[in-house]
Order: structure tokens, then C-alpha cells, then sequence
């Protein structure tokens, strides 16, 4: 049953790092000279579906460790991305944050619905999790 866990929670991951990428190149134009674009964005999703995995692994909560997801989405969007400064910041925060407080928001209102610690939902596996 803990492989099973593990094997959801790595596709979780991976579907987080695809969907920061997607909005990240969704919102900004990619250089004139980068060539291998679904390679570049396929490994951003990887590196940051890696980071969120290491931050779940010290961590039962990712709090302070969403800087770390925007600081790869923003690095990436220095090197490989047209637009301003401020824009590749802009782009590179919102879907983390949105999606911190989308958990955090479920996070409770599942935790006062059924009655149970919000621990539960946060550091265990099992069905609580996966709610």
C-alpha cells in the first residue's frame, strides 16, 4: 500500500511541475534562439515536480519551501523567456500561491466537514490524503 502512496504522490508532483511550466510558458514568449522547447519545459517540469518531492520529504507541509518552486519557474523564465523583469516575477509567483492557498482553503473546509485534524489531511497517507 506505501508504494501505491508514493507512486500517487510522485504524479501529484509531476502534474504540479507541468502545470507551473504550462502556465509559466502560457504567459510569456520563449527567446528567438531557444531551439528544443518541449525539451526545456519538460525538464523545468522535472526539476520542479523533484523540488516539490524533496520539500514534501523534509517537510509535512510546504509552506516557506513555495519560494523554492517560484525561484525555479523565475530562473527559468531569465533565461529562456522574453518579457520584463517584473512580468517573469509576476508569472513565475502566481500559480505557486494560487495554488497554496487552493490548499489551503480545501485543506480546512475538508478538515471541518468531516470532523477531523487538519493534521490528518497533511501528514499521513491515506484516504485523508488523498481528499
Amino acid at each position: 500500500m506505501n508504494t501505491f502512496w508514493l507512486i500517487f504522490e510522485y504524479g501529484v508532483n509531476l502534474l504540479q511541475g507541468i502545470m507551473f511550466t504550462y502556465f509559466l510558458c502560457g504567459s510569456l514568449e520563449y527567446k528567438s534562439f531557444v531551439k528544443g522547447r518541449f525539451v526545456l519545459g519538460t525538464l523545468c517540469s522535472l526539476t520542479i515536480a523533484a523540488a516539490i518531492t524533496l520539500c514534501n520529504y523534509f517537510s509535512f507541509y510546504e509552506g516557506i519551501a513555495i519560494f523554492v518552486y517560484s525561484a525555479v519557474l523565475y530562473i527559468y523564465s531569465l533565461i529562456f523567456m522574453e518579457g520584463t523583469l517584473l512580468h517573469k516575477l509576476f508569472v513565475s509567483v502566481v500559480p505557486v500561491n494560487a495554488m497554496s492557498v487552493g490548499s489551503i482553503f480545501s485543506i480546512n473546509f475538508m478538515a471541518y466537514i468531516l470532523n477531523k485534524p487538519i493534521f490528518d489531511f497533511m501528514a499521513q497517507s491515506g484516504i485523508y490524503r488523498l481528499i
